[in-house]
C-alpha cells in the first residue's frame, strides 16, 4: 500500500484569495458600468428629476438594499 499526504493550505488561501479578487473585479464593473449609466444621463441633459432617480436605483442595487431613498435640499432649506 502506497500513501501520499500533501499539504493544501497553501494552495487553499490561493484559492481563497482568488474567490476574493474576483468577487472584487465584478463589484468594481458593477460600479463602474453604474457611473457610466449616469455620466450619460447627465450628458443627454436629463432633467435632475431623471438623474437623482437613476443615482438611486443604482445605488440601491449596487448595496443589493431593497429600497434607497435620496433626499435634495433646496437652499431655503425644503427638501
Amino acid at each position: 500500500m502506497v500513501s501520499t499526504l500533501s499539504d493544501i493550505t497553501q494552495r487553499r488561501a490561493a484559492e481563497q484569495r482568488l474567490v476574493a479578487s474576483e468577487a472584487a473585479t465584478r463589484a468594481l464593473a458593477e460600479e463602474q458600468a453604474a457611473l457610466r449609466r449616469i455620466a450619460t444621463l447627465v450628458a443627454s441633459e436629463a432633467p435632475p428629476s431623471a438623474v437623482f432617480e437613476r443615482v438611486t436605483e443604482d445605488v440601491a442595487r449596487l448595496m443589493a438594499l431593497p429600497s434607497a431613498t435620496v433626499l435634495r435640499y433646496e437652499t431655503d432649506g425644503k427638501a
